[in-house]
């Protein structure tokens, strides 16, 4: 009885990653951010070059471009996962969702899982396109980029946790968007300041540990166990606070 539950619940979860990835594939804001990707990518091989990036070696030239991957996947997060939830309740396709016979688990999770993995295709094309450039320019890669990757790879999964916290909390896809960009940019940032200034240091805080993404490419953190763990945890804990908020939210 319980297996077939399970069962049930895991086969109701992905029939709605199949039709969120199918919102995904025809929505705006897939384009968006694959465009804003690309310009990313384009000004930072322009700094690069005008700076002279391209006669050094892969790792500085790798370190270059993932200087800008804690923010661009920060954007990711606001664009592609902070309306997941909200958006249902804002366009009134919850009257119909909710009518059906699929658990709310199996909503909830199912958006999540979709969402990370949107947002790790994506991570996982910039690294590609580094790659390259990094193997054209300079004939080899830094030894030191799968671990960068990694950790981009957690920081997404920390951001798709408080933009789908954030998700289940707001009324509107505007004011979802605005917490999870200002929480991070704004917020965590000011947190980790005054902590600094008094001394105590802000390992804990997720912008703290997603810096260790370009950190990483010229091995100058030794803690990246840590900084993985900080930004997994913030991932979870945001998904779970999420989860616990849309059961109870009605419609």
């Amino acid at each position: 009885m319980t297996e077939d539950c399970f069962s049930d619940n895991i086969r109701q979860t992905r029939v709605v990653m199949k039709y969120e990835f199918k919102k995904y594939s025809r929505g705006k804001m897939l384009i968006i951010f694959a465009m804003l990707m690309g310009l990313v990518l384009v000004m930072s091989t322009a700094l690069t070059w005008l700076d002279g990036g391209f006669d050094n070696g892969s790792a500085d030239l790798a370190f270059s471009y993932a200087s800008s991957l804690q923010f661009l996947i920060l954007l990711g997060a606001t664009l592609l996962v902070s309306g997941t939830i909200v958006s249902e309740f804002e366009d009134r396709t919850a009257l119909a969702l909710f009518t059906k016979p699929i658990k709310k688990w199996s909503i909830y999770f199912g958006k999540f899982f979709i969402a990370c993995i949107v947002g790790f295709m994506f991570v996982f094309i910039y690294y590609a396109i580094m790659a390259a450039i990094c193997l054209a320019a300079t004939g080899s890669l830094p030894s030191t980029i799968l671990v960068s990757m990694g950790l981009a790879l957690a920081f997404m999964f920390g951001m798709a946790g408080l933009a789908i916290m954030f998700s289940s909390m707001a009324k509107k896809f505007s004011i979802a968007a605005i917490l999870t960009f200002a929480s991070v940019l704004m917020v965590a940032q000011l947190i980790s300041s005054m902590l600094y200034a008094n001394a105590i240091d802000p390992w804990f805080m997720i912008d703290i540990a997603g810096a260790s993404i370009n950190g990483s490419i010229l091995g100058a953190d030794s803690m990246l166990w840590r900084d993985t763990a900080v930004m997994l945890v913030w991932g979870l804990v945001a998904c779970a606070a999420g989860y616990i908020t849309f059961r109870r939210r009605g419609l």
